[in-house]
């Protein structure tokens, strides 16, 4: 468990490429205490912003683009919580060039208007959602990845989605949106396309419809840059599963903590600021 006001830094470098300038991070925020929030940026100054808000008894993941320094990322917590950190994917001066597009919605399981219409039915555990993308609703062969906004809809129950390049098969361990019974929840996710032009959707816990929009792709950028030309913004897609690069240990609240963080970020629940909150 990570401390009230403490900083755990995290080491990505060997996940993503030498010549990245910022991560894609699925930040998990779970077992908290009392409400807070997360900061995630490049170890230095702490930015006054927050990333991830976190409230008692709910599991909370959010995505977050960041710098880095030397190849890590800091992440800041107001309140004792468990952080989990999954990398998605990185930008890099010569990757795949973003392409927005009006959100269009993909899949709808509820049996509303889609580009996939035939996907209906609720989801339940373990149950996992191809969805082809290459080819659709004008996402091009050679996309990429895409940016989504995946949304559990009236969930019947605590429901967990995790995303991840397709085809369906082992999923990864992180997950992208976090939802309490009969509360609607949407989160964005971006996520690499496999190479058969799928990504994967994983009910991992509970039972939901499923929304999913897509508001646009990446793709190689054709004619390749010259020479001392920009091409910021650019993203190096990922196309295996999120690898996970940091996790502290669940605890229960006010209890003897053991954590794979710096001892000194490490904190018992009863060291909680009631005064730190959201913001």
């Amino acid at each position: 468990m990570v401390g009230a006001g403490h900083v755990v830094t995290i080491d990505v470098s060997e996940v993503v490429p030498s010549d990245a300038e910022a991560a894609v991070l699925s930040v998990t925020a779970t077992a908290s205490c009392v409400p807070g929030f997360l900061t995630v940026f490049a170890c230095g100054a702490r930015p006054p912003t927050s990333n991830i808000n976190y409230e008692v008894g709910r599991t909370t993941a959010g995505l977050a683009i960041t710098p880095m320094t030397d190849g890590k990322v800091c992440i800041f917590a107001s309140n004792p919580t468990d952080v989990i950190v999954d990398v998605m994917g990185a930008f890099t001066p010569d990757g795949d060039r973003f392409h927005p597009m009006t959100p269009t919605r993909w899949i709808d399981t509820r049996g509303g208007a889609s580009q996939l219409p035939d996907v209906t039915g609720a989801r339940s555990a373990k149950q996992q959602t191809q969805v082809q993308m290459r080819g659709k609703g004008g996402v091009p062969q050679d996309a990429t990845a895409v940016w989504l906004n995946l949304t559990v809809a009236d969930p019947t129950s605590p429901t967990v989605l995790s995303a991840y390049p397709g085809p369906c098969d082992t999923p990864p361990l992180s997950s992208n949106v976090n939802a309490r019974a009969l509360r609607s929840t949407a989160s964005s996710v971006m996520v690499g396309i496999g190479d058969d032009g799928s990504v994967c959707v994983l009910t991992y816990t509970g039972q939901s419809n499923i929304v999913i929009d897509v508001g646009g792709w990446f793709s190689p950028i054709v004619p390749p840059p010259r020479p001392g030309c920009s091409t910021l913004g650019s993203m190096a897609a990922n196309r295996r599963p999120p690898r996970r690069r940091f996790t502290s240990t669940l605890c229960r609240c006010s209890t003897s903590l053991r954590s794979t963080a710096p001892p000194s970020a490490l904190s018992r629940c009863d060291r909680a600021d009631p005064r730190s909150s959201a913001r």
